[in-house]
Protein backbone atom coordinates (compact mmCIF):
# COMPACT_ATOMS: atom_id res chain seq x y z
CA UNK A 1 0.00 0.00 0.00
CA UNK A 2 1.50 3.55 -1.14
CA UNK A 3 2.14 5.69 1.79
CA UNK A 4 0.01 9.15 1.53
CA UNK A 5 0.59 12.48 3.59
CA UNK A 6 -1.95 13.26 6.02
CA UNK A 7 -4.77 15.24 5.92
CA UNK A 8 -5.20 17.61 8.96
CA UNK A 9 -7.72 18.25 11.64
CA UNK A 10 -10.76 15.61 10.68
CA UNK A 11 -11.39 12.07 10.08
CA UNK A 12 -13.38 10.40 7.63
CA UNK A 13 -17.07 9.61 7.31
CA UNK A 14 -17.32 6.29 8.70
CA UNK A 15 -13.93 7.31 10.94
CA UNK A 16 -11.23 4.46 11.02
CA UNK A 17 -8.82 5.93 13.63
CA UNK A 18 -4.96 5.82 12.51
CA UNK A 19 -5.65 1.89 11.04
CA UNK A 20 -2.31 2.61 9.08
CA UNK A 21 1.31 3.75 10.44
CA UNK A 22 0.41 7.65 10.80
CA UNK A 23 -2.71 8.01 8.37
CA UNK A 24 -4.12 10.55 11.23
CA UNK A 25 -1.15 12.80 11.73
CA UNK A 26 -0.22 15.67 9.66
CA UNK A 27 2.69 18.06 9.22
CA UNK A 28 2.33 21.22 10.05
CA UNK A 29 2.82 23.18 7.41
CA UNK A 30 -0.65 21.36 5.34
CA UNK A 31 -2.30 24.06 4.04
CA UNK A 32 -5.12 22.41 2.87
CA UNK A 33 -8.04 21.52 5.00
CA UNK A 34 -10.49 18.95 3.70
CA UNK A 35 -13.75 18.21 5.45
CA UNK A 36 -15.71 15.08 5.78
CA UNK A 37 -18.24 16.22 2.82
CA UNK A 38 -15.06 17.08 0.31
CA UNK A 39 -13.51 13.51 1.24
CA UNK A 40 -16.39 11.85 1.06
CA UNK A 41 -17.14 13.07 -2.68
CA UNK A 42 -20.21 15.25 -1.57
CA UNK A 43 -21.31 19.05 -3.09
CA UNK A 44 -22.61 21.57 -1.58
CA UNK A 45 -23.34 22.56 1.90
CA UNK A 46 -25.24 19.26 2.61
CA UNK A 47 -27.53 19.01 5.88
CA UNK A 48 -28.20 15.43 5.49
CA UNK A 49 -28.44 12.16 4.08
CA UNK A 50 -30.65 9.46 4.75
CA UNK A 51 -30.54 6.21 2.65
CA UNK A 52 -32.75 3.52 2.50
CA UNK A 53 -32.32 0.15 0.28
CA UNK A 54 -35.12 -1.62 -1.12
CA UNK A 55 -35.46 -4.95 -2.36
CA UNK A 56 -36.04 -5.26 -6.59
CA UNK A 57 -38.47 -7.52 -8.18
CA UNK A 58 -37.81 -8.76 -12.04
CA UNK A 59 -41.12 -8.71 -14.10
CA UNK A 60 -40.29 -9.56 -17.72
CA UNK A 61 -38.29 -6.86 -19.54
CA UNK A 62 -38.80 -4.57 -16.14
CA UNK A 63 -39.04 -4.42 -12.17
CA UNK A 64 -40.52 -3.11 -9.34
CA UNK A 65 -39.33 -1.89 -6.13
CA UNK A 66 -40.05 -4.25 -3.15
CA UNK A 67 -40.02 -4.65 0.43
CA UNK A 68 -37.25 -2.47 2.40
CA UNK A 69 -34.00 -4.49 3.38
CA UNK A 70 -31.49 -4.46 5.65
CA UNK A 71 -28.13 -3.50 4.43
CA UNK A 72 -24.99 -5.62 3.11
CA UNK A 73 -21.84 -4.86 1.40
CA UNK A 74 -21.11 -1.41 1.41
CA UNK A 75 -24.21 0.47 1.49
CA UNK A 76 -26.57 0.58 4.90
CA UNK A 77 -30.16 2.30 6.00
CA UNK A 78 -28.43 4.94 7.82
CA UNK A 79 -28.69 8.47 8.50
CA UNK A 80 -25.73 10.74 8.33
CA UNK A 81 -25.68 14.36 9.99
CA UNK A 82 -23.24 17.13 9.13
CA UNK A 83 -22.62 20.31 11.08
CA UNK A 84 -22.40 23.86 9.14
CA UNK A 85 -18.54 23.48 8.62
CA UNK A 86 -18.89 20.14 6.58
CA UNK A 87 -17.92 17.83 8.79
CA UNK A 88 -20.09 14.56 10.22
CA UNK A 89 -22.11 15.33 13.40
CA UNK A 90 -23.74 12.23 13.59
CA UNK A 91 -24.15 8.83 12.19
CA UNK A 92 -27.29 6.36 12.75
CA UNK A 93 -27.46 2.40 10.96
CA UNK A 94 -30.94 1.47 11.27
CA UNK A 95 -32.36 -2.47 10.31
CA UNK A 96 -35.15 -2.43 7.66
CA UNK A 97 -37.87 -2.33 10.01
CA UNK A 98 -36.50 0.48 11.67
CA UNK A 99 -35.00 -0.60 14.54
CA UNK A 100 -31.37 1.60 15.34
CA UNK A 101 -28.49 -1.17 15.12
CA UNK A 102 -25.30 1.04 15.18
CA UNK A 103 -25.18 5.15 16.15
CA UNK A 104 -21.78 7.13 16.01
CA UNK A 105 -22.08 10.74 18.11
CA UNK A 106 -19.04 13.36 17.45
CA UNK A 107 -17.96 16.14 19.49
CA UNK A 108 -15.86 18.63 18.24
CA UNK A 109 -13.66 21.54 19.94
CA UNK A 110 -13.85 25.55 19.35
CA UNK A 111 -11.58 24.88 16.30
CA UNK A 112 -13.65 22.42 14.74
CA UNK A 113 -11.62 19.44 15.30
CA UNK A 114 -12.58 16.21 16.73
CA UNK A 115 -12.16 15.61 19.98
CA UNK A 116 -14.38 12.61 21.25
CA UNK A 117 -15.93 10.06 19.14
CA UNK A 118 -18.72 7.87 20.84
CA UNK A 119 -19.78 4.56 19.00
CA UNK A 120 -22.82 2.37 20.43
CA UNK A 121 -23.79 -1.26 18.60
CA UNK A 122 -27.28 -2.37 19.73
CA UNK A 123 -26.53 -5.98 18.66
CA UNK A 124 -27.51 -8.33 21.54
CA UNK A 125 -26.38 -7.01 24.92
CA UNK A 126 -24.98 -4.01 23.22
CA UNK A 127 -21.43 -2.37 23.31
CA UNK A 128 -20.26 1.24 23.04
CA UNK A 129 -16.68 2.18 22.31
CA UNK A 130 -15.32 5.42 23.30
CA UNK A 131 -12.44 7.75 21.34
CA UNK A 132 -10.66 10.45 22.09
CA UNK A 133 -8.18 12.10 19.83
CA UNK A 134 -5.72 14.83 21.38
CA UNK A 135 -4.08 17.72 19.64
CA UNK A 136 -0.73 19.26 19.30
CA UNK A 137 -0.13 23.17 19.13
CA UNK A 138 0.18 22.39 15.21
CA UNK A 139 -2.96 20.92 15.02
CA UNK A 140 -1.66 17.35 14.37
CA UNK A 141 -2.58 14.28 16.61
CA UNK A 142 -0.81 13.12 19.13
CA UNK A 143 -2.60 10.87 21.48
CA UNK A 144 -5.34 8.57 20.73
CA UNK A 145 -7.52 6.36 23.44
CA UNK A 146 -9.46 4.13 22.23
CA UNK A 147 -11.49 2.11 25.48
CA UNK A 148 -14.63 -0.01 25.96
CA UNK A 149 -15.84 -2.29 28.58
CA UNK A 150 -12.59 -4.23 29.01
CA UNK A 151 -9.74 -2.96 26.44
CA UNK A 152 -8.28 0.44 26.40
CA UNK A 153 -5.85 0.92 24.01
CA UNK A 154 -3.96 4.74 23.80
CA UNK A 155 -1.86 5.47 20.44
CA UNK A 156 0.92 8.34 20.91
CA UNK A 157 2.45 9.56 18.13
CA UNK A 158 6.16 11.64 18.20
CA UNK A 159 7.27 13.95 15.81
CA UNK A 160 10.09 15.78 14.36
CA UNK A 161 10.88 19.71 14.49
CA UNK A 162 8.70 19.56 11.11
CA UNK A 163 6.06 18.27 13.04
CA UNK A 164 6.32 15.28 10.71
CA UNK A 165 5.31 11.84 12.56
CA UNK A 166 8.43 9.68 13.17
CA UNK A 167 7.04 7.04 15.64
CA UNK A 168 3.92 5.62 16.85
CA UNK A 169 3.62 2.91 19.54
CA UNK A 170 0.69 1.72 20.54
CA UNK A 171 -0.35 -0.31 24.40
CA UNK A 172 -3.35 -1.75 25.17
CA UNK A 173 -4.42 -2.50 28.54
CA UNK A 174 -0.84 -0.86 29.68
CA UNK A 175 1.53 -3.14 27.31
CA UNK A 176 2.96 -1.80 24.36
CA UNK A 177 2.23 -4.55 21.39
CA UNK A 178 2.91 -2.80 18.21
CA UNK A 179 5.78 0.05 17.43
CA UNK A 180 6.32 1.78 13.80
CA UNK A 181 9.08 3.72 12.99
CA UNK A 182 9.25 6.25 10.02
CA UNK A 183 12.04 7.96 7.88
CA UNK A 184 11.64 10.99 5.34
CA UNK A 185 14.12 11.84 3.13
CA UNK A 186 14.81 15.63 2.27
CA UNK A 187 11.76 16.24 0.23
CA UNK A 188 9.69 14.70 3.37
CA UNK A 189 9.31 11.65 1.23
CA UNK A 190 8.53 8.15 3.29
CA UNK A 191 11.44 5.97 2.50
CA UNK A 192 11.38 3.97 5.48
CA UNK A 193 9.36 2.13 7.63
CA UNK A 194 10.18 0.13 10.38
CA UNK A 195 6.80 -2.02 12.33
CA UNK A 196 7.72 -3.95 15.55
CA UNK A 197 5.80 -5.99 18.02
CA UNK A 198 5.23 -7.32 21.13
CA UNK A 199 9.15 -6.99 22.91
CA UNK A 200 10.62 -5.11 19.66
CA UNK A 201 9.83 -8.04 17.48
CA UNK A 202 10.96 -7.28 13.98
CA UNK A 203 7.02 -7.36 12.36
CA UNK A 204 7.58 -5.47 8.96
CA UNK A 205 10.25 -2.96 6.58
CA UNK A 206 9.27 -1.18 4.18
CA UNK A 207 12.17 1.07 2.04
CA UNK A 208 11.15 3.23 -0.90
CA UNK A 209 12.37 4.93 -3.90
CA UNK A 210 11.10 7.86 -5.08
CA UNK A 211 11.46 9.93 -8.32
CA UNK A 212 11.96 13.26 -8.88
CA UNK A 213 8.06 14.34 -8.64
CA UNK A 214 8.39 12.73 -4.93
CA UNK A 215 6.29 9.34 -6.41
CA UNK A 216 7.17 6.18 -5.08
CA UNK A 217 8.92 4.01 -8.05
CA UNK A 218 9.43 0.95 -5.95
CA UNK A 219 9.76 -0.58 -2.85
CA UNK A 220 11.28 -3.15 -0.96
CA UNK A 221 8.80 -5.13 1.80
CA UNK A 222 10.50 -7.71 4.50
CA UNK A 223 7.92 -9.33 6.27
CA UNK A 224 8.55 -11.82 9.35
CA UNK A 225 6.58 -14.15 11.03
CA UNK A 226 7.11 -17.44 13.23
CA UNK A 227 8.25 -19.76 10.41
CA UNK A 228 10.41 -17.48 7.75
CA UNK A 229 11.06 -14.24 6.26
CA UNK A 230 9.47 -13.11 3.27
CA UNK A 231 10.89 -10.80 1.04
CA UNK A 232 9.19 -8.87 -2.36
CA UNK A 233 9.01 -5.71 -3.77
CA UNK A 234 6.25 -3.48 -5.41
CA UNK A 235 6.97 -1.11 -8.95
CA UNK A 236 4.77 1.84 -10.24
CA UNK A 237 4.70 3.76 -13.23
CA UNK A 238 3.79 6.98 -13.96
CA UNK A 239 2.29 8.93 -17.49
CA UNK A 240 3.59 12.18 -18.57
CA UNK A 241 0.66 13.47 -16.47
CA UNK A 242 1.87 12.03 -12.98
CA UNK A 243 -1.31 9.53 -13.08
CA UNK A 244 -0.27 5.86 -11.97
CA UNK A 245 -0.55 3.79 -14.52
CA UNK A 246 1.24 0.36 -13.91
CA UNK A 247 1.85 -1.39 -10.77
CA UNK A 248 3.32 -4.59 -9.73
CA UNK A 249 2.48 -5.74 -6.16
CA UNK A 250 4.54 -8.54 -3.99
CA UNK A 251 7.27 -9.34 -6.58
CA UNK A 252 8.78 -12.15 -5.46
CA UNK A 253 10.14 -13.15 -9.18
CA UNK A 254 10.31 -11.54 -12.52
CA UNK A 255 6.97 -14.12 -13.63
CA UNK A 256 4.95 -14.04 -10.51
CA UNK A 257 3.10 -10.46 -9.00
CA UNK A 258 0.03 -8.64 -8.85
CA UNK A 259 -0.38 -5.66 -12.11
CA UNK A 260 -2.68 -3.47 -11.78
CA UNK A 261 -3.26 -1.38 -15.00
CA UNK A 262 -4.66 2.02 -14.92
CA UNK A 263 -6.82 4.55 -16.87
CA UNK A 264 -8.18 7.49 -16.81
CA UNK A 265 -10.65 10.57 -17.89
CA UNK A 266 -9.17 13.61 -20.08
CA UNK A 267 -10.11 15.42 -16.54
CA UNK A 268 -7.80 12.87 -14.42
CA UNK A 269 -10.33 11.07 -12.62
CA UNK A 270 -9.81 7.09 -12.79
CA UNK A 271 -11.72 5.57 -15.41
CA UNK A 272 -10.56 1.59 -14.88
CA UNK A 273 -8.37 -0.56 -13.01
CA UNK A 274 -7.79 -3.71 -13.82
CA UNK A 275 -6.02 -6.35 -11.74
CA UNK A 276 -4.47 -9.58 -12.74
CA UNK A 277 -2.47 -12.49 -11.10
CA UNK A 278 0.66 -13.04 -13.09
CA UNK A 279 2.21 -16.43 -12.94
CA UNK A 280 -0.50 -18.01 -10.87
CA UNK A 281 -1.78 -21.19 -11.96
CA UNK A 282 -5.15 -20.04 -12.42
CA UNK A 283 -5.43 -16.57 -13.43
CA UNK A 284 -8.66 -14.47 -12.64
CA UNK A 285 -8.81 -10.89 -13.85
CA UNK A 286 -10.91 -8.13 -11.62
CA UNK A 287 -12.03 -5.20 -13.63
CA UNK A 288 -12.82 -1.83 -11.68
CA UNK A 289 -14.91 0.65 -13.90
CA UNK A 290 -16.03 4.06 -12.75
CA UNK A 291 -18.21 6.97 -14.25
CA UNK A 292 -16.75 10.56 -14.80
CA UNK A 293 -18.59 11.42 -11.40
CA UNK A 294 -16.09 8.86 -9.77
CA UNK A 295 -18.39 6.21 -8.43
CA UNK A 296 -17.77 2.72 -9.15
CA UNK A 297 -20.17 1.40 -12.04
CA UNK A 298 -19.24 -2.36 -13.08
CA UNK A 299 -16.91 -4.73 -11.09
CA UNK A 300 -16.01 -7.53 -13.20
CA UNK A 301 -14.43 -10.66 -12.27
CA UNK A 302 -13.28 -12.66 -15.29
CA UNK A 303 -11.57 -15.75 -15.12
CA UNK A 304 -8.66 -16.68 -18.07
CA UNK A 305 -10.49 -20.13 -18.68
CA UNK A 306 -13.35 -18.88 -20.82
CA UNK A 307 -15.16 -22.54 -19.67
CA UNK A 308 -15.96 -20.83 -16.43
CA UNK A 309 -18.56 -18.00 -16.34
CA UNK A 310 -17.45 -14.41 -15.97
CA UNK A 311 -19.28 -12.22 -13.25
CA UNK A 312 -20.52 -8.37 -13.74
CA UNK A 313 -21.92 -6.33 -10.67
CA UNK A 314 -22.80 -2.99 -12.90
CA UNK A 315 -24.36 0.07 -10.63
CA UNK A 316 -26.36 3.01 -12.18
CA UNK A 317 -26.59 5.84 -10.46
CA UNK A 318 -29.27 9.15 -10.81
CA UNK A 319 -28.07 12.54 -9.57
CA UNK A 320 -29.28 15.89 -7.98
CA UNK A 321 -28.78 19.49 -8.98
CA UNK A 322 -25.67 19.57 -6.97
CA UNK A 323 -24.36 16.04 -8.42
CA UNK A 324 -25.34 14.03 -5.53
CA UNK A 325 -26.37 11.18 -6.57
CA UNK A 326 -29.52 10.27 -5.01
CA UNK A 327 -30.69 6.69 -6.37
CA UNK A 328 -28.30 3.95 -7.18
CA UNK A 329 -29.76 0.44 -9.07
CA UNK A 330 -27.60 -2.45 -8.68
CA UNK A 331 -26.95 -5.70 -11.16
CA UNK A 332 -25.76 -8.58 -10.90
CA UNK A 333 -24.98 -10.07 -14.90
CA UNK A 334 -27.45 -7.83 -15.89
CA UNK A 335 -30.11 -8.58 -13.28
CA UNK A 336 -31.62 -5.80 -10.96
CA UNK A 337 -31.07 -6.77 -7.25
CA UNK A 338 -31.70 -3.87 -4.85
CA UNK A 339 -32.11 0.00 -5.08
CA UNK A 340 -30.47 2.39 -2.88
CA UNK A 341 -32.36 5.97 -2.34
CA UNK A 342 -30.48 9.01 -0.81
CA UNK A 343 -32.46 12.05 0.52
CA UNK A 344 -30.42 14.58 0.72
CA UNK A 345 -30.95 17.90 3.07
CA UNK A 346 -28.81 20.73 2.24
CA UNK A 347 -28.21 24.30 4.19
CA UNK A 348 -30.08 27.28 2.98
Amino acid sequence: MLYMKPMKKTLGILLIICCSTFSCSNPKNESIVKDDLIRSGLHGKVKSIESEIFKLIVEKDTFSIGEKINGFSMDRNALIEFNTKGNISGYKEFYANGKVSKEQLYTYDSENRLVKRKEIDHYGEGATTAYELMYDANDSIQQVIIASKDYKRIDNIQRNKENYPIRKQIAINDTILSTYDIVYDAENNVIEEKEFGYKERPVRIVKRLFNANNLPLKEEVTEYNNYDTIQYTNEFEYDAEQHLMLAKYNIERDTMYMEVKNSYYENGKLKETVNTPKGSAEQVMRVQRFNDHGEMSEYAIIPEDTSKPQNVWSHTFTYDAQNNWIEKIDYKNGKPMKMTKRTIVYYK
